[in-house]
């Protein structure tokens, strides 16, 4: 074990999964800092239709990413159970395999990125008067495809086996760079939403490089090497089985939110531009909340693989009690201190009163959602990747795209929208709680040492 790997199958719970989670988080909010700076450089610097254009780009760059990502999750399955059940060998397949995928990946992502930008666009209704902007910052991003997803990816691994420092050092470096840079293209070269998407991409490359580097020399089970490099197919084919569906999930939520992205256009910059703004808010509240997913799912796979079923259930209630924590304290937050905190972002007063309208629906219930991803990534971390995916096609999904023609009937505003995400987060909580209780999932763990 190297030493900055923490063991999960031994010591308090509630701690180890806080000393794992904490570096995670902070790791969040500055890979956050280096998303908000685009946000408000473009807001700031260049205008309300560039910040429009970087939100309405957004959830674009974050479908193509999670697809990958959920190859990258479905590795980090395996390699903590493999991990904690001391696999060595089998540890390094999947690593190797890992290796493969995401040089091929990455490359895939690139190419269509590039082909697809425009298109993509057009069918989110982005307005005419923001499709170059768009347009521009989106295939700049899609050309860091591999930087970002590669990152993205070997990260997921570092935290499967307890290693959350390192992902947070080179975060820390990134987002320096990202900021730097932000600040020299845009106000000193005038590079408009071109120099934002340009520095992001060179900000993701040190990232890359930097975790590269690390995991060629660290000495870990997890190390990367191209001598001996050797694909397993069934490690390959068990990676695609636990990480499709987690990418599908992902993919298919995204979706939906494209589809109310097409909705939200249709009511103008001033509400594009407010839905940004919340939407960076609703990211940093979503920060801790990713770090309270990753330490379930990496504590619960390792006590998977050990065999210490007592444990896993314990990894349970810690993760529910830091969700519910987490989402009280950022809507005490909001609630006390939102004028100062969405002025950050804009002084445009139509811009403001969209987002203030948004964040005033939303925050006060995203415990529901806070509570309803940590049953989701117990599941995941068991080996269970099929019902979270098939209760995100239902709720995040199916309900979303057929419920929206009636909220908007009943709220013909923006409001509308919001209230139906708060209602699909409802519904998800209340399916996660009813499959635990019938117990199904238990059968996923028995299904993954079986296979590996």
């Amino acid at each position: 074990m190297a030493k900055k790997e923490i063991n999960m199958t031994e010591g308090n719970p509630l701690r180890r999964m806080l000393v794992f989670g904490a570096p995670v988080m902070a790791g969040g909010i500055l890979q956050q800092m280096y998303n908000m700076a685009d946000a408000v450089i473009a807001g700031r610097f260049i205008g309300s239709e560039a910040l429009a254009s970087v939100s309405n780009c957004f959830y674009v760059v974050f479908l193509v990413t999670i697809m990958f990502l959920g190859i990258g999750q479905g590795a980090s399955i395996v390699i903590s159970q493999l991990y904690g059940s001391g696999e060595t060998k089998r540890v390094r397949s999947a690593v190797d395999t890992v290796t493969v995928l995401l040089a091929g990946g990455g490359l895939i992502c690139t190419l269509l990125g590039a082909a697809f930008s425009e298109p993509i666009l057009r069918l989110m209704s982005t307005p005419p008067a923001l499709m170059a902007d768009s347009a521009a910052y989106l295939r700049i991003i899609f050309m860091g495809s591999i930087p970002s997803l590669g990152y993205t990816i070997l990260a997921a691994l570092l935290n499967a086996v307890g290693n959350s420092r390192t992902p947070l050092v080179l975060l820390g470096v990134s987002s320096l760079i990202n900021i730097l840079l932000d600040l020299l293209f845009v106000p000193l070269f005038g590079m408009g939403i071109e120099g934002l998407a340009l520095a992001t991409v060179i900000a993701q490359s040190v990232s890359l490089a930097g975790c590269v580097v690390y995991l060629s020399r660290c000495g870990s089970l997890i190390s990367l090497r191209l001598r001996g490099l050797r694909f397993s197919g069934k490690m390959f084919m068990l990676i695609i089985k636990l990480g499709v569906p987690t990418g599908l999930q992902n993919s298919l939520m995204i979706i939906s939110m494209m589809v109310l992205q097409r909705q939200i256009n249709e009511f103008g910059v001033a509400v594009m531009a407010g839905r940004g703004i919340e939407s960076k808010i609703e990211s940093f509240m979503l920060i801790p909340l990713s770090s309270i997913a990753t330490a379930v799912t990496t504590f619960v796979g390792q006590n998977t693989g050990a065999r210490k079923d007592e444990r896993v259930l314990q990894g349970l209630k810690s993760g529910l009690l830091m969700a519910a924590a987490v989402s009280f304290i950022f809507w005490f937050v909001l609630f006390f201190f939102s004028g100062p905190i969405l002025g950050i972002f804009s002084s445009n007063e139509e811009a403001l009163f969209e987002a203030r309208r948004c964040m005033d629906i939303i925050a006060p219930t995203f415990i529901f959602y806070s509570l309803a991803t940590a049953w989701q990534s117990f599941f995941r971390g068991v080996g269970d990747t099929v019902f979270p995916l098939v209760v995100s096609i239902f709720t995040q999904f199916a309900y979303r795209i057929a419920a929206i023609g009636l909220f908007l009937d009943i709220w013909p505003t923006p409001s509308g929208i919001w209230y139906l995400y708060v209602s699909s987060w409802m519904l998800m909580f209340l399916l996660n709680c009813i499959y635990y209780k019938t117990g199904y999932w238990k059968k996923y763990a028995a299904a993954i040492r079986a296979a590996v």
